[in-house]
């Protein structure tokens, strides 16, 4: 991959896990935080992985341990989208495939910087 391409894919990583980070604070403040709480964990923690990703795409630091991260909370993503695929509205699925996608992507990236 060249250089062109990867700042473009990484940048757009960073504005894009920036960008549904604050939807996802946007959302539950517009729900009144209103969660389970497996939820309330669910989401605390992935707006950390989120937000470790964008800066770690930037960074050195603790790439692998977020890699894995990342792949953790896709599997996890992943598996709640299917086991509650006929509960989700047309936003909670959308939300649940970006999110996938952009830890893939961030995965991805932050995996192919140390090559």
């Amino acid at each position: 991959m060249n250089k062109e391409t990867y700042a473009v894919l990484k940048y757009g990583a960073i504005a894009g896990l920036i960008i549904f980070l604050l939807w996802i604070i946007y959302n539950g403040i517009d729900e009144g935080f209103k969660a389970t709480p497996r939820e309330m964990l669910g989401y605390i923690l992935v707006l950390m992985l989120l937000a470790l990703n964008a800066a770690l795409l930037s960074s050195e630091f603790a790439r692998y341990f977020t890699t894995a991260g990342n792949v953790l909370f896709s599997l996890w993503f992943a598996y709640d989208g299917i086991t509650r695929a006929s509960q989700l509205t047309g936003p909670g699925a959308t939300s649940h495939v970006v999110l996938i996608l952009l830890l893939g992507l961030s995965s991805f990236l932050l995996i192919r910087s140390r090559a």
